[in-house]
């Protein structure tokens, strides 16, 4: 397990080894019980494990990250034919668990923008509601990537927290997105821009006024404090539950309001395909996964057509069709109940 980690670790993020150095450690401790070895571990130890995982009250995201991380350790061994075949891949798992994401309306977004007024965390906000971005790829704007002259934001950088090999957490900018779809070029939307630009000259104006007691680290970062200081995703997360449970809005996670954006994007007839280019997923599916159960129009517009088509094919049906005869009022009489003269037609 070593080996594959120290194997990894230049060929990968600094997040995916995260990840990967976090699941070698879950699974030391599982394995540790017994004696184990690399060509003896069955699929069915395997299962365990990850039984081990469920039981432990972990969700099934947790559950998928594990095993990706277990699959890539024994499809190493594989490939330097230490066991005939990947046992990972023998196992059953779980069906994921389907996250029903909270979306805000245009009427509580309004209440949101008003309990964040002059809040550090502001611009963070705002731009998380405009442009659906990522945590981590809002905190990884920096001033190179908005052009005020030709009105675009480019995003290229993302903020993220590892532990580092000392064992204690760091937040790091890295240039390296994970997909090229995450890194995209939008228009820069009037509001955003002018919050931008009221953010640069709160900046300047701190940094002047503070003189030594202001952080000249993070000078090229958007989203910094009074003092200069990166705002840190931990950060972002809890001060917006905070926020939003003070004021008593409705309950919704910061991440929630990159679906929110989606959302009313939706509501407002923009087509997936074009969703997908603007949240930066990487592939029609996801977004389609994620948001298709949110396009109603799609569906009065099929249903629109399709009655539109076969609405003449409804009247001509019932043009053909011939009124049900009228009963006879009464009961009719029985032909020997009558005399010839009175017989009724």
């Amino acid at each position: 397990m070593d080996k594959w980690l120290k194997y990894k670790k230049p060929r990968v993020s600094k997040l995916t080894y995260d990840e990967y150095r976090s699941g070698i450690k879950r699974a030391k401790q599982f394995f540790k019980k017994d004696t184990f070895y690399i060509d003896t571990i069955r699929p069915i130890d395997i299962q365990d494990y990850y039984n081990s995982i469920l039981s432990s009250g972990a969700k099934t995201s947790t559950l998928k990250n594990r095993h990706l991380c277990m699959h890539n350790l024994f499809e190493y061994a594989v490939k330097l034919d230490l066991i005939p075949f990947n046992p990972t891949s023998r196992v059953e798992m779980p069906k994921l668990e389907k996250h029903d994401a909270t979306f805000y309306s245009k009427e509580e977004l309004d209440s949101l923008f008003s309990v964040f007024v002059d809040d550090r965390m502001e611009i963070v906000v705002h731009i998380a509601a405009y442009y659906g971005l990522r945590r981590c790829e809002i905190l990884g704007l920096q001033w190179d990537s908005i052009d005020f002259e030709n009105k675009t934001i480019t995003i290229r950088r993302k903020v993220i927290t590892v532990m580092g090999d000392g064992g204690e957490y760091e937040t790091i900018c890295e240039n390296k997105l994970k997909t090229n779809a995450t890194r995209r070029t939008l228009p820069l939307v009037p509001h955003i821009e002018r919050l931008l630009s009221a953010k640069k000259k709160q900046q300047e104006y701190y940094r002047k006024m503070l003189r030594g007691g202001y952080n000249n680290d993070y000078l090229n970062f958007v989203c910094t404090d009074d003092f200069g200081n990166l705002i840190k995703p931990e950060y972002v997360t809890s001060h917006f539950r905070y926020v939003v449970d003070k004021n008593g809005l409705r309950h919704l996670r910061f991440h929630d309001l990159r679906h929110t954006c989606a959302s009313l994007l939706i509501a407002n007839h923009i087509p997936l395909k074009a969703i997908q280019d603007w949240l930066g997923h990487a592939n029609f599916q996801t977004t389609a996964n994620i948001y298709s159960h949110l396009d109603f129009s799609s569906r009065v517009e099929s249903a629109e057509t399709i009655s539109s088509i076969l609405g003449d094919a409804e009247t001509g049906i019932n043009s053909k069709r011939t009124e049900p005869k009228q009963e006879t009022r009464g009961r009719k009489k029985k032909k020997s109940d009558c005399s010839s003269d009175n017989v009724q037609p």
